[in-house]
């Protein structure tokens, strides 16, 4: 289900004057069998028209973990260390579009507060709580389809939970997942009675209304 409310803040050094809708957010899987076996590599992509203007994401696990390569950081990988490290590839890491190094480096806001996160940013083998934005606050990128925004590789026994949230700035779309056997799904997850009254350090709080769609 796609949950959409208003925010009375932003995130980090987001401009405040962004105009956009997030139209879809999308899960998919990516074959990383040449590389790294009884993982599952899952890519978060959003469809968008005007300019995407931060994430936050919590994810989190009742077994299994998260992939962290020991060549890899919380954006994406260099390429050019592929054919040495081919599992790099396949890391866990935020992102403003690109699967590798040279597209837009995100920013990090701290926790994922406006999802009942903490206000420190988390991104661990076993928890992810976290909220990223464009540098100087908007990615100049407008109206994009499978616009990735995360790269998520589980072991493929993981189980757990997780929400996702992508905002203009004014208007923010979440996402409430599910994980099993390592795949990142839609389902009901429910809702930190704080989502509507955080708004230290992230996205922002207040919030006035919120329309569901199907």
């Amino acid at each position: 289900m796609l949950n959409k409310f208003l925010t009375a803040l932003t995130i980090g050094a987001m401009a405040s004057t962004a105009t956009a809708t997030v139209n879809n957010v999308s899960f998919s899987q990516v074959d990383n069998s040449s590389a790294l076996s009884g993982h599952i590599t899952n890519d978060i992509a959003i469809d968008y028209t005007g300019q995407w203007d931060g994430s936050q994401l919590i994810l989190s696990l009742t077994s299994g973990g998260i992939y962290q390569d020991n060549a890899g950081s919380d954006t994406a990988p260099n390429a050019a260390f592929f054919g040495f490290v081919p599992t790099l590839e396949f890391d866990t890491f935020i992102t403003g579009g690109a699967l590798v190094q040279g597209g837009i480096t995100p920013g990090t806001a701290g926790g994922a507060v406006n999802l009942g996160g903490n206000p420190g940013a988390t991104f661990s083998t076993s928890a992810i709580d976290i909220a990223w934005f464009p540098p100087g606050g908007s990615s100049g990128i407008t109206n994009q389809t499978g616009f990735t925004v995360a790269r998520i590789t589980l072991t493929d026994d993981a189980t757990g939970t997780f929400k996702f949230l992508a905002s203009d700035g004014e208007i923010a779309t979440w996402e409430d997942g599910v994980i099993a056997n390592g795949v990142l799904g839609l389902g009901v997850v429910p809702e930190p009675a704080s989502l509507m009254l955080l708004g230290i350090g992230g996205l922002g709080a207040l919030a006035r209304r919120r329309t569901a769609k199907s």
